[in-house]
This record gives C-alpha cells, sequence and structure tokens, in this order.
C-alpha cells in the first residue's frame, strides 16, 4: 500500500507539470540563484534579496533524493518566509506579495516572486534623507528619549497626513519613502519612516 501511494504520488507531480508546459518554466528563473546548504544560510540569503527589493530569484536545491527535496521545499518554504516578515517589521510592511514555487521531475526548485511597496532606488533615497535629517536634529550623545522626542517633533512639523480611505498606498503614501521624500503619508507611511530613523538613530524600537 505504501508503495502505491509513492507511485501515485509521482504520477500526479509528473501530471501537473506536464498540464503546466515548459513555457512557465522557461519564463522562470530570472534574478540571483541561490543554492541551499542550510536554513540560516537560505534565511539569510532570502533576506538579503528582500533588503534589495529583488522581486525574482531562485533557489535551488541539490539533495538527491527528490521526495526528500519536496519535503525540505514544503517544510522550509512559507514558515521561512512568515518568520522573515514576522521578525522585521519593515521588511513585513514593505511586502506585498507572497512568494511560490514551481516543480518539474527532475529539478525541484523555488521561483520566488516578490512584490515590494518601494523598489530598491527608492529605499536608497530613504536612506539617504534619514541620514541627512537626523544629523540636524540628534547627536550620537543623545538619549533614547531625547532621541525619539526628537524624530517624532520632525515627523509630526513635516510629514502631512494622508488618508488611507482609498488606495492606501497610493502616491507612496504607505511608505517612509512617500513620508521623508514627498511628505506626506498615511498611519503605515508614519510608521514606516519612524521605525528607520529610530534604527538609524540607534534606538531599539
Amino acid at each position: 500500500m505504501k508503495m502505491l501511494n509513492l507511485v501515485l504520488r509521482l504520477c500526479c507531480i509528473s501530471l501537473l507539470i506536464c498540464a503546466s508546459g515548459t513555457a512557465s518554466f522557461a519564463a522562470a528563473g530570472s534574478g540571483p540563484v541561490l543554492e541551499y546548504t542550510s536554513d540560516k544560510s537560505l534565511e539569510k540569503g532570502i533576506i538579503n534579496q528582500m533588503v534589495k527589493r529583488q522581486g525574482r530569484f531562485t533557489i535551488t536545491f541539490s539533495q538527491q533524493d527528490r521526495f526528500k527535496r519536496v519535503s525540505l521545499i514544503n517544510k522550509l518554504w512559507m514558515p521561512m518566509i512568515k518568520k522573515i516578515l514576522r521578525e522585521n517589521d519593515y521588511l513585513r510592511y514593505s511586502f506585498i506579495r507572497k512568494g511560490k514555487y514551481m516543480a518539474r521531475i527532475h529539478d525541484y526548485r523555488i521561483e520566488a516572486d516578490f512584490k515590494y511597496h518601494t523598489d530598491q532606488e527608492q529605499e536608497r533615497d530613504v536612506t539617504r534623507e534619514v541620514r541627512k535629517v537626523l544629523a540636524g536634529i540628534v547627536s550620537e550623545n543623545d538619549s533614547a528619549e531625547k532621541k525619539t522626542t526628537a524624530i517624532y517633533n520632525w515627523i509630526r512639523d513635516n510629514v502631512a497626513y494622508e488618508s488611507a480611505m482609498d488606495d492606501k498606498c497610493a502616491d507612496d503614501k504607505c511608505t517612509a519613502y512617500g513620508a521623508i521624500v514627498n511628505k506626506k503619508a498615511n498611519c503605515m507611511g508614519y510608521a514606516a519612516l519612524a521605525h528607520r530613523m529610530l534604527n538609524r538613530a540607534g534606538v531599539e524600537n
């Protein structure tokens, strides 16, 4: 019975792959390729791609046993993405669409297809503007309380509030970019900018 179940699973996978066609795989695979060596290195690699706002990247698995590879993918993928987003507030609120994996019988891999509210260039702009603003309102020797107050006051005085009643992220207003570059944001944008500024100032938040 166990052998029959194994054969049936293999047949089902083959049928799904044939139905999806080869065009899907020809289109997939763009972007960087990460090779799985350990859970820790994979998590670090995924975070690195997300910080860079990389939309598409591939994760490959070299385990010889195909069923072990499938089991590893199922065990790792969504739990790891959830863990990364749970532990990184800024990435969680920057993230729009979760990843997916595609598979064919001889080559199991994960094809990530991520969407973000901002791109890498916008994040660089945020970093530059945050440094510039902080240089004028806090000093390294200030207490955490003094830094927090200065950051709060700057955001309150310089960023206009925009309602989220319609499209919550129109004109980037749900992002730190919208807040510090466009000078307008909704609650998400306020929180994202405060997070970036406090982190840069060395205040745990």
